[in-house]
């Protein structure tokens, strides 16, 4: 990724990490993931599983809220 892409996910990240606290891991996942996917910076729904290293658990109740799966 280049510079801008790195700083507009971690800034994504950054923010997902304060919801978490007022709702769900999956929710989280599911409204960040959605929202970078929109925005064209990922292109991949498994880049932030990955960097993020979300468990594989998590990753299929994402997947299925995403209707991805």
């Amino acid at each position: 990724m280049c510079t801008f892409s790195e700083g507009a996910f971690l800034a994504w990240l950054e923010r997902g990490l304060e919801q978490g606290l007022e709702k769900g891991k999956v929710e989280t996942l599911v409204d960040n993931i959605s929202s970078l996917l929109e925005s064209g910076l990922i292109s991949d729904v498994h880049q932030p599983f990955s960097i993020l290293h979300v468990k594989k658990d998590l990753q299929s109740k994402v997947l299925q809220h995403l209707q991805l799966h």
